[in-house]
């Protein structure tokens, strides 16, 4: 048998995202009030407070803010556009930290995890490091203590970002894709309103990038 690429499911997406201007001194209890806004729907069921920022966690969601940076995290989502769209939300509440000022975001990275699964009785990481050691002769890898595994990291850019990614055996049964995309930023600062579109549009290159590309070259290299 061999990895079936046709069934590559996005596991996990991250957006890290750095608020302009930062909120130097986050006033006492607008973290809580934040709480009650992005969870209207419970989606957290964890709330972390702390002096400098907040982190708030359910099966599917995390959310980690602080003066400067916001990081979302979702696992295991599948319907694309409630996807994207939660991030807006979730963003568009967060400027409620510094209501008397035009709080804007531009991403740090967005990072995006995905599984293929292996459609036989193939052990991938063994596939995986055949393919990449088959030039190494076996006296020649005793030289690293332990060695049971192999991966390929890959880094490149474009006129819009740049971006690193891997491909890893997740574990017997999936080869792992992730890539990490940072996007260039505007010489003007970020403005609310645009700039949850830009962040939208760059969550989907970056979804796009594993889906398409990193996908294909790898069903190219391991098959």
């Amino acid at each position: 048998m061999a990895l079936q690429y046709e069934h590559i499911s996005l596991k996990r997406v991250v957006v890290e995202a750095n608020l302009w201007p930062p909120v130097e001194e986050i006033p006492h209890g607008t973290l809580s009030r934040l709480f009650g806004l992005v969870n209207e729907d419970e989606i957290f069921s964890a709330c972390e407070l702390r002096a400098s920022g907040a982190s708030f966690r359910g099966e599917y969601w995390t959310y980690d803010i602080d003066g400067s940076t916001v990081r979302i995290r979702c696992f295991g989502y599948r319907d694309r556009p409630t996807l994207y769209a939660r991030i807006r939300k979730l963003l568009d509440e967060t400027r409620s930290i510094a209501p008397s000022r035009r709080v804007a975001f531009y991403t740090q990275e967005v990072r995006v995890f995905a599984d293929v699964p292996e459609g036989g009785k193939r052990d991938v990481g063994d596939v995986v490091q055949k393919k990449l050691l088959r030039s190494v002769k076996l006296e020649d890898r005793e030289s690293l203590p332990g060695l049971d595994g192999a991966g390929l990291s890959l880094v490149g850019s474009t006129d819009e970002y740049a971006w690193h990614a891997d491909l890893d055996p997740a574990d017997d049964d999936f080869l792992s894709l992730f890539a990490g995309i940072s996007f260039y930023r505007e010489p003007e600062p970020p403005r609310p309103g645009s700039d949850l579109d830009a962040i939208e549009e760059q969550v989907k290159v970056a979804c796009g990038f594993v889906e398409g590309a990193l996908k294909d070259f790898s069903a190219k290299f391991f098959t």
